[in-house]
């Protein structure tokens, strides 16, 4: 993952109101992003992102 994409991925997790967590770029050329364990206001959370940035699923942890 580039410090571009961690950047875009912290940007986003601010958005929707989260914070730390475990960021890992899929490796199978999906170009998904996985957060484990993001810290968020009403718990904790699993997320996915796509290649644009935008939340594809959002798990309670």
């Amino acid at each position: 993952m580039t410090p571009a994409e961690a950047d875009k991925i912290k940007a986003t997790l601010e958005a929707l109101g989260c914070t730390g967590g475990k960021m890992e770029k899929e490796t199978e050329g999906s170009g998904y992003f996985e957060i484990d364990v993001a810290k968020c206001k009403d718990g904790q959370y699993d997320i996915k992102l796509d290649r644009e940035f935008k939340v594809i699923a959002m798990a309670r942890d």
